[in-house]
């Protein structure tokens, strides 16, 4: 009988300190909106006015939007050769590897550039014209024009709730982000 309490109150302590370090590991620190409750986050819906959702949650702290319509990923063929001409549209590449992720605007002209493997200038370029040169890119990144709503932000640097919504052209609601972001 004995050792069966030093054992529960072994594993009772155990899990109190575990306990603990996480709380010190993931503890933190969110500023959210006014006007913000969890409560009337979870209420946001699919096809919910931009209107609507304001006056739910009210104002957010910040407004930003993602206005490039797609991008076409350049990334060294599944053989692993650098060479351009072996880049081919696959069903798999390498995400840690090299890579060029081209962002197009709604014309269909590249508007900017990331990445390291392709080290040419492309801003302005056509699509058919990087068809002609390049071929076709390892992947796609198709990303409609968005309105996001940030309810939440780090008060500082480290982990936070994020609480977003993100909104169409047609300002209704897409979709939500609710996570904890660890830092």
């Amino acid at each position: 009988m004995r050792g069966r309490r030093l054992a529960c109150s072994t594993v009772a302590m155990f899990c109190s300190l575990l306990a603990g370090c996480g709380k010190l590991l993931f503890s933190e620190s969110t500023q959210y909106s006014a006007r913000y409750s969890e409560r009337a986050f979870k209420k946001v819906r699919q096809e919910m006015s931009l209107r609507e959702v304001t006056n739910l949650l009210g104002m957010p702290l910040v407004v930003s939007t993602q206005d490039w319509r797609d991008a076409w990923i350049y990334s060294p063929g599944a053989t692993g050769t650098d060479s351009v001409a072996s880049v081919r549209s696959e069903l798999q590449f390498d995400m840690f590897g090299p890579c060029t992720r081209l962002y197009f605007n709604t014309r269909g002209l590249v508007v900017s550039a990331s990445g390291d493997y392709l080290k040419d200038q492309f801003t302005g370029m056509k699509k058919q014209e990087l068809l002609q040169r390049l071929g076709a890119p390892a992947a796609t990144d198709a990303a409609p024009f968005r309105v996001i709503f940030r309810y939440a932000l780090p008060r500082s640097s480290g982990t936070y709730k994020r609480r977003e919504v993100w909104f169409d052209g047609n300002q209704t609601v897409r979709s939500t982000l609710a996570e904890l972001y660890v830092d």
